[in-house]
């Protein structure tokens, strides 16, 4: 695939050393799963930051944004999710967690077993990731930089959705949640362990995303009917604010010839919803949805908007997968694509009747 960058012909060796601010989780072989580091080839600490901070790759372009994420070497240790005996995991899980609470880079060193993989693997779901090598051991070798404020929220006895919520009030960055509630640092001690990544990307949504809709209860309603379209990297949003009670409808559409649906003759339309019966009032999903890591993160990015107008409304989100889609980089993207496509200015109509023969015209 030509956006793949070639970086074969680097001379990686065994050896690992450099920045790091990213760890891996996996899911295969659950409860005991591979972990470790995300280490950068790059030794530019400020290029570090930025290839683990998803907001700032807005204006990159995918084949940009694959480069950058393609000059990360993962690391892979097997460890268990849940505490263990023996003292080689629970320092694994340790410098794991240090990693994800610092909030600048921190350097590591490391060896691994045999030569580095380097076949690529893209998801719906999780950034873009180069190689990948099983470690013998890694150690920090810088320390990292811990805001006190994260240090008492994680050790106070706390259940996970209140120490997220509680954090993410304190302004700390979803991205920054997601790793924390993966390196197992949140939660009733007892109850402690880390959560597969992809994973803790829907966890972290659902979470903040059940606590803004109770806060929404009082807010009042909007007046208008309005519109907001945007797209990112091919993924085209039209956001609908209705007069009216929180409500959700999420519509996921495959145009023919993107990455998902590459051979389909006609359009695959996926449809999922909430709150629109009254025993849902305020509560959010109680079933996953069968549009996985999107409709919580489309969700997550129209809540925190209508926390912003200090305004609560009915929403419908529509996300068209267009051909311009060609490789998956991450479920992000329409967390950042929604934000963008919010910043746009609104087109407002009296009824829906005006709406609906205006999407006509607007729509794939």
């Amino acid at each position: 695939m030509d956006l793949i960058p070639d970086i074969t012909h680097k001379n990686l060796g065994k050896e690992i050393f450099g920045p790091t601010k990213q760890i891996f989780i996996g899911s295969t072989g659950y409860p005991s799963v591979y972990s470790g580091p995300l280490t950068s080839i790059d030794p530019d600490a400020e290029n570090t930051q930025h290839s683990f901070n998803p907001s700032t790759w807005v204006d990159l372009s995918l084949h940009e944004i694959i480069d950058l994420r393609y000059g990360l070497i993962r690391g892979k240790q097997s460890i268990h999710v849940k505490d263990n005996p023996i003292s080689t995991q629970e320092r694994i899980k340790e410098k794991l967690g240090e990693i994800t609470l610092s909030t600048n880079t921190v350097e590591i060193e490391g060896y691994y077993k045999s030569k580095l993989q380097f076949n690529s693997k893209f998801d719906s779901e999780i950034q873009p990731m180069g190689p990948s090598g099983f470690l013998n051991k890694f150690e920090l070798t810088s320390n990292p930089k811990i805001p006190k404020k994260v240090d008492s929220i994680i050790h106070d006895e706390l259940k996970s959705n209140h120490q997220i919520n509680e954090l993410y009030s304190s302004k700390y960055d979803v991205y920054y949640l997601q790793g924390i509630l993966s390196a197992g640092l949140t939660g009733l001690a007892e109850k402690s362990k880390i959560v597969p990544t992809r994973w803790s990307i829907t966890a972290v949504d659902d979470m903040i995303g059940k606590d803004l809709i109770q806060k929404l209860k009082n807010f009042p309603i909007i007046n208008d009917i309005e519109v907001k379209q945007g797209n990112l990297l091919g993924n085209y949003y039209t956001i609908c604010l209705f007069p009216g009670q929180w409500c959700f409808e999420n519509i996921e559409s495959w145009i023919p010839g993107n990455i998902f649906s590459l051979t389909a003759e006609q359009a695959n339309i996926s449809i999922e919803r909430e709150g629109f019966k009254l025993s849902e009032s305020w509560k959010g999903r109680s079933s996953y949805s069968t549009q996985a890591g999107g409709y919580y993160a489309s969700r997550f990015a129209i809540l925190e908007y209508l926390h912003t107008l200090r305004k609560q409304a009915k929403v419908l989100i529509i996300r068209e997968i267009s051909p311009e889609y060609r490789v998956p980089v991450g479920v992000w993207q329409v967390r950042e694509g929604i934000k963008i496509s919010l910043n746009k200015t609104s087109t407002k109509f009296n009824t829906k009747s005006e709406l609906i023969n205006w999407l006509s015209n607007k729509l794939f």
